[in-house]
């Protein structure tokens, strides 16, 4: 699969994928850190009655410009 390629608004500068890092609870490594991808649903979402989650639509990925540090986010939906 061909990876994603952006490029910088600000400065057009080829934009470097990055991890998002969820950092509300303790991560198993020992970081204290919780590693996790992001994920998006429709603004309208109800958690299930039984499982008290919303369901996703996708998930989110960040990039970094390495030229002006600008981070964009973009949501890839979720395969049907």
């Amino acid at each position: 699969m061909k990876p994603e390629v952006h490029n910088c608004p600000d400065c057009k500068t080829t934009m470097q994928p990055i991890r998002l890092i969820d950092s509300t609870e303790p991560g198993i490594a020992g970081d204290g850190i919780s590693h996790v991808d992001l994920a998006y649903a429709a603004a309208d979402a109800q958690a299930s009655f039984f499982r008290q989650k919303v369901p996703s639509l996708g998930v989110v990925r960040g990039f970094i410009c390495p030229g002006c540090g600008r981070i964009l986010l973009y949501g890839k939906p979720r395969p049907k």
